[in-house]
């Protein structure tokens, strides 16, 4: 199970403030913030258009809005085809500024771009629901060449991959021409395919950020590409719900599931391992690679490390008793920074703090082994309402949270 740590070096914050590039979560300045107004927030993440971060924000009631990470204005808006009782459960980008819609009923796929007259706009480009009779949870494209650099023998194959193609000599089914939309439900994880774009629209593609900038971008080009070529249900992968899921390389993805968490094989579509870790169910946003190889998952009151390359667990570290960690958001420098709830069962009191931990690493030149511990360098009380702790990294180490459900706010 690796070593456990029951946070003894918890009490050492300020001999460890200066190891740490990544600003500290009780010292950032907040330098904006936004009440929403008749909805509540129930999802964010990040949409990069043109080197810019712009939020994505998911309703509770059939709602999403697109938000300028800077101040806070409204850009884009959607509330005529998501109906009002239809809970957004995940917001996120996809490939090619497109970005996905998450309810329980529906998958929905967007693009977002700027027309002639350099205002932002919105059309939707796909609806799923298959009748697959589940509640979907998330959606995320497989990056197939994730962290594959970091494989010597995948480079190779690579390298004699084009060979064959510079070649003329190979066969199609060597080249994988499709890209995969990974959903998970209450139902299991689901994959879904479609056909990579032709040469010339893999050129058009490429230029698509030149385009838009040039005032160039098609909608009704794009809108009847995509017509002819929509992503289709290929197989299902498990039958399990999980809470989370997330990609960690090229040839895995991760997902929790009550006490386990497990990976799962895109080339085989099948379960790899599972790993018994604490896991806190029914949290979406609680995995994420840490470094190529080392996985982070959040359970309860616990953060456990994982390496992929030897599939085992490499740290179990008990962050605070009596809490439970909703959410962690991997910041720079190996930051993690955690949201954690406390109810007192005395006074019914929701108390919800950040805590942000550092991870460090040194090589044993006794076992010749890397060896993990993760320090906490910084906390920073929330809210005593109850509350949907969520965060997201930005470009220049700013951070932007959510709490109470409603209140956007903009840390540097």
């Amino acid at each position: 199970m690796g070593n456990k740590n029951n946070n003894s070096n918890n009490n050492k914050i300020n001999n460890n403030i200066s190891f740490t590039l990544c600003p500290l979560i009780s010292e950032r300045k907040l330098l904006i913030e936004k009440k929403t107004t008749s909805n509540t927030i129930s999802c964010i993440d990040i949409l990069n258009y043109n080197k810019k971060d712009y939020i994505l924000l998911g309703f509770v009631y059939g709602k999403f809005e697109i938000v300028d990470s800077e101040n806070l204005e409204l850009v884009a808006e959607e509330n005529k085809e998501i109906k009002m009782n239809e809970y957004i459960r995940y917001v996120g980008q996809l490939l090619n500024n497109n970005f996905i819609i998450v309810t329980e009923d529906y998958i929905r796929i967007y693009v977002f771009y700027k027309d002639s007259d350099n205002t932002f706009n919105i059309n939707l480009i796909q609806k799923i629901n298959d009748n697959l009779n589940c509640r979907f949870s998330k959606g995320i494209i497989f990056d197939k060449n994730l962290y594959k650099e970091y494989d010597l023998f995948e480079v190779e194959e690579e390298k004699r991959k084009m060979r064959k193609i510079n070649s003329s000599n190979y066969k199609e089914d060597e080249i994988d021409s499709y890209e995969e939309l990974i959903i998970c439900s209450d139902s299991g994880i689901f994959v879904y395919k479609r056909n990579n774009l032709l040469e010339e629209e893999k050129s058009n593609s490429n230029n698509i950020d030149n385009d838009r900038e040039n005032d160039k971008f098609d909608i009704f080009l794009h809108l009847e590409k995509w017509k002819i070529n929509p992503y289709i249900f290929y197989k299902k992968i498990t039958d399990l719900e999980n809470y989370d899921m997330i990609q960690v390389n090229f040839k895995y993805l991760a997902g929790t599931i009550k006490n386990y968490l497990s990976i799962y094989s895109l080339k085989t579509y099948e379960l790899v391992t599972k790993f018994n870790v604490k896991i806190s169910e029914n949290c979406d946003s609680v995995i994420f690679m840490l470094t190529e190889d080392i996985l982070c998952v959040a359970g309860d009151n616990t953060i456990s490390l994982i390496s992929i390359k030897n599939f085992e667990i490499i740290l179990v570290t008990l962050i605070k008793p009596h809490y439970r960690i909703t959410e962690i958001c991997i910041l720079p420098d190996y930051n993690i920074l955690i949201g954690m709830q406390n109810k007192s069962s005395i006074f019914e009191k929701y108390i919800e703090y950040f805590y942000q931990y550092k991870c460090f690493h040194k090589l044993n030149p006794i076992k010749k082994e890397m060896e993990y511990d993760i320090l906490q360098v910084s906390s920073k009380l929330l809210t005593k309402n109850f509350s949907n702790i969520t965060m997201r990294c930005l470009n220049n180490n700013r951070l932007v949270t959510v709490i109470d459900l409603e209140l956007i706010q903009i840390w540097e």
